[in-house]
């Protein structure tokens, strides 16, 4: 993450940015530093982040994404490798186009393999035996660009990304373990994980799922890492990664009626605990703390509330809680969620 004050390292950042130079990044505003992390902007949020306010359409297409045999040389030792280790291939949410036409946008989705999803965005700087190329440069390395998505060979899988929010004003962090397959032991989100086939099998019939449909998935990843409900979830957001060569990431942000002593109580008799070592919290009151506080002072205090938590967490945090906190401080800084 590039910025004019101090340097915070995550996920390699800076390299990606010199490496994608042609791609325009992500770009935020806080205490009056220019912050940059190597996202694409998909699809920006709307209105108060309302899930039935925003001008997106989901749309599932038929058949299963089977990967091109030119990747099959990157791709068949990972994969083979995987299922050696007995991890579990399920069924993942392809993202596999997105045209925006007037202000609307259209997302065509499509069932995917997990394993495919390990050997292509999780494996970007994988370079077979005898293979001039890794992956990322590859499909990458003339344009510096993500390939768009509906040209991209990359299984492209939809992440689930949640920020919570305590009713005593403190955000939740995981501290992840070893158990998960990627980012071990950095400080995450509340919740994250990957919108999985199941979460919109429902929707199958009928062809097409709402954001209200992801919105649920994005709660049963807080119910199960963190053993706690949040009544309602506002949008923040889908953005692409650098990292995973442009693997989709949908935000979510939601206040819990509980206080941080009840999440963290709760948090112990989570179903995927092991997940994580512990969950920590920081200090974050979203909109206006009293009827008496205007919307700019309110604007303000939430900078130096991320600014404090940005110095607190350097060289601890990935890139999800990092844009989480971010988008978080965004939200609650409109002056429709701060009245």
């Amino acid at each position: 993450m590039r910025h004019a004050g101090r340097h915070l390292q995550i996920d390699a950042s800076d390299d990606l940015l010199v490496y994608y130079a042609a791609e325009p990044p992500v770009t935020f505003q806080i205490a009056g530093n220019a912050l940059q992390l190597p996202l694409a902007c998909l699809v920006q949020a709307t209105a108060s982040g309302r899930c039935d306010a925003q001008r997106l359409t989901l749309l599932i297409l038929p058949g299963h994404y089977d990967m091109p045999a030119v990747l099959q040389a990157y791709t068949r030792p990972i994969i083979e490798a995987a299922a050696g280790r007995g991890h579990h291939n399920g069924d993942v949410v392809r993202l596999n186009a997105a045209r925006t036409d007037g202000g609307h946008t259209l997302l065509e989705l499509r069932r995917a393999s997990y394993f495919d999803a390990l050997a292509t965005n999780f494996a970007m700087e994988h370079r077979p035996e005898g293979a001039g190329a890794s992956l990322r440069d590859l499909l990458h390395g003339m344009s510096r660009r993500l390939t768009p998505l509906a040209d991209d060979v990359l299984v492209n899988h939809i992440g689930i990304v949640c920020m919570v929010e305590t009713a005593d004003g403190q955000l939740v962090v995981q501290r992840r373990s070893d158990k998960v397959a990627n980012r071990h032991w950095t400080r995450s989100a509340s919740a994250s994980g990957v919108l999985e086939y199941r979460d919109i099998m429902a929707c199958a019939s009928r062809g097409q799922v709402t954001l209200m449909d992801l919105s649920r998935a994005a709660s049963r990843e807080i119910e199960e890492e963190l053993g706690v409900s949040v009544p309602e979830l506002a949008f923040l957001g889908i953005f692409r990664e650098f990292l995973r060569g442009g693997k989709p990431e949908c935000y979510f942000y939601g206040k819990s009626p509980l206080s941080w002593p009840q999440v963290e109580a709760a948090h112990a008799g989570a179903v995927d605990t092991a997940e994580s070592i512990s969950i920590e919290a920081l200090e974050f009151t979203g909109g206006r703390s009293s009827p008496a506080e205007s919307i700019e002072a309110a604007a303000a205090r939430i900078d130096r509330q991320v600014a404090s938590a940005l110095r607190t967490l350097a060289g601890t945090a990935n890139l999800t809680l990092i844009a989480g906190i971010l988008l978080t401080a965004e939200h609650a800084k409109k002056p429709s969620v701060s009245a």
